[in-house]
């Protein structure tokens, strides 16, 4: 079967489960098989957490507390904490039984752990990324745990900056080649 998950092979176990709850999304006909394949993609989600706050020597009670840190330590972008927030709340509908959970529920679910569950192999997980991160605290790049600015969306707002200056210089460039142009026009015309 094809799958939207190889970003998880180096991760057999993760990617099976993966696997698993994709085919089950594709198969669901009643509130008992989405909530199934809505556990599993919880369950994919909270063992990729666990490997991020094994990486940074965190030890949280369960995951809403492995969230909890994250957020703390400003581990990961505040919109990924949110989707992972959205995740595991989508998770708990699934895992009691007078709560339902809606096949358009289900979907953002799906969405939700494939776009995380891409960043965090991607961008989190790597040696790189903990590294850097465990770099900056030292050096006293990430100023307290209180901040709503995580070390990586510092990085992004620093590109962000510069990709706003060479957009600024580009548009200065345009005008000057739009003045030339309307000249050599008013030039041909005269």
């Amino acid at each position: 079967m094809r799958t939207n998950f190889n970003h998880l092979r180096e991760y057999p176990k993760y990617f099976e489960i993966a696997k698993t709850a994709e085919k089950q999304i594709l198969n669901a006909k009643n509130q008992a098989e989405f909530k199934m394949a809505g556990n599993l993609m919880r369950q994919l989600m909270e063992g990729l957490i666990g490997e991020l706050v094994a990486k940074h020597g965190l030890e949280p009670k369960d995951f809403g507390d492995a969230l909890k840190k994250l957020k703390q330590g400003r581990i990961m972008h505040k919109a990924s904490i949110n989707h992972l927030y959205r995740i595991k709340d989508l998770g708990n509908i699934c895992s009691h039984p007078k709560d339902t959970i809606s096949e358009d529920e289900l979907h953002e679910m799906y969405s939700l752990v494939y776009e995380e569950s891409y960043r965090l192999v991607k961008y989190y997980l790597t040696d790189q990324a903990v590294n850097d991160y465990k770099k900056a605290q030292r050096e006293g790049q990430i100023q307290n745990h209180d901040s709503k600015q995580s070390y990586h969306n510092q990085n992004k707002n620093v590109n962000n900056e510069n990709q706003n200056a060479e957009s600024k210089s580009e548009g200065w460039i345009a005008a000057l080649i739009g003045i030339a142009v309307v000249i050599v026009c008013l030039c041909l015309v005269l």
